[in-house]
């Protein structure tokens, strides 16, 4: 009996050392003045936003989320009212179920009161997409960068690549197809995912055949790049296509006035928006930022979720150089298939930081450097320079969050797992 209660208890002990390792959060979220709940409420971490969850009918919130992400903040946002950004650390989360009010946001420009409705954002987006041929890169340019895609599975860090990129791009009126990316090192820890080699096998598969039948980039570093939807805008299935949204946006689109706010000297106004049939009121988090001194979009973000679970967002930013708006940050999050379960946990978070861009007098990539696209298993030869991570300006510029690291050093530190590449 002693034996039979002692294999019990090793067998239960890594559920329950799993369980330890997450933290609980309960709340309700409230308007401040009348004190009535607030239905269908954004509520996520800041730096982690696949974590997170939407209020109920009674503006009731629950999630869990990895102890070692106590240095983020819970973000409660609904369109209407001001945004709470509150540090976890400051929160009595034990036990206990806590309560936010949120305040309505009146948003105010030159002291006179702006209500989205009567804005006429319609005319303000027309105008940003009409000028995307003229904001955007128009000749060849280069851009140096770091890629990084950290993987999770129940909402804890299970793998991590990072690569050094350079992408050589022609100009945006040329599918993105045409752009040729090297890689210049790379490095991955260990996968410590649940994963199951059957449906691995059919993943594989099929995006064979998709890459055979239709030319679908398999790469993920070309499939990340392929996320700057503006560059889609001669496409007419895309958000970005003037003729499309000229045909569709009185009926089929929505528009809600987020906020207005001055960065050097220029106002940027961001705009939510919900598209379909039936479009539903904008939630917020699918938005545009449109500098109004240009009517350039400087960012926007693309979120499919269900019953408050991120499903698949695209974020996108861009920096002005010589005229131009060019790429500098991407952040793709999609959900990762690597069982049969599909938990809701599973995601890979893939992002491009690039802070050089070089249009004039750069040194072409050549072909015999140049990343396949149609090859998902392109990592699998790299070998990096030991040195090169410790110096690279980047990695310096842009270090893995702190509880990234820990998540991932559950089992060993990150130098044993990079192995070879380190």
């Amino acid at each position: 009996m002693r034996l039979i209660i002692l294999l019990v208890l090793v067998s239960i002990r890594p559920l329950l050392t799993q369980k330890s390792n997450f933290v609980d959060i309960k709340a309700f979220v409230l308007e401040k003045k009348s004190k009535k709940p607030i239905p269908g409420a954004v509520c996520y971490l800041k730096n982690n936003e696949h974590i997170g969850n939407l209020t109920d009918a009674k503006g009731y919130f629950t999630f869990k989320f990895p102890k070692e992400l106590t240095y983020d903040s819970l973000v409660i946002s609904f369109l209407g009212y001001k945004r709470l950004n509150t540090p976890l650390r400051l929160l009595k989360l034990k036990d206990d179920t806590l309560f936010f009010k949120l305040e309505r946001n009146t948003i105010i420009l030159d002291d006179l009161v702006i209500e989205a409705k009567r804005f006429d954002l319609k005319r303000l987006v027309l105008k940003a997409v009409e000028n995307i041929p003229k904001n955007f890169p128009d000749k060849p340019h280069l851009l140096n960068g770091l890629y990084r895609k950290v993987s999770t599975q129940d909402n804890q860090y299970t793998h991590l690549e990072e690569a050094a990129i350079s992408v050589q791009d022609d100009n945006y009126k040329k599918p993105t197809t045409s752009a040729k990316i090297q890689v210049h090192a790379f490095r991955e820890s260990k996968d410590w995912g649940n994963m199951d080699s059957i449906t691995l096998k059919v993943v594989s598969k099929i995006q064979e055949k998709a890459s055979d039948r239709w030319g679908i980039t398999t790469n993920p570093l070309n499939k990340l790049y392929e996320s700057n939807y503006i560059r889609f805008f001669n496409r007419a299935d895309t958000y970005f296509n003037l003729q499309t949204l000229n045909k569709y946006i009185d009926e089929h689109y929505l528009f809600e006035l987020m906020d207005i706010s001055t960065i050097n000297g220029d106002t940027i106004y961001q705009i939510a928006f919900s598209e379909g049939g039936y479009p539903p009121p904008p939630s917020g988090r699918t938005y545009m930022k449109i500098n109004a001194e240009d009517f350039a979009i400087v960012e926007f973000q693309i979120t499919s979720s269900r019953n408050g679970s991120l499903i698949h967002q695209v974020l996108m930013k861009y920096q002005k150089i010589a005229g131009r708006y060019y790429p500098k940050f991407f952040r793709v999050t999609a959900p990762r298939l690597i069982n049969q379960d599909m938990e809701d946990g599973e995601y890979n978070i893939a992002t491009y930081w690039f802070d050089k861009v070089k249009v004039k007098d750069f040194e072409k990539i050549k072909q015999k450097h140049v990343n396949d696209p149609f090859d998902s298993e392109w990592h699998k030869n790299l070998v990096g320079d030991p040195g090169f991570w410790h110096t690279y300006e980047m990695l310096i510029r842009y270090p893995l969050e702190q509880g990234i690291r820990t998540s991932l050093e559950i089992h060993q530190p990150l130098e044993v797992q990079f192995g070879n590449h380190e």
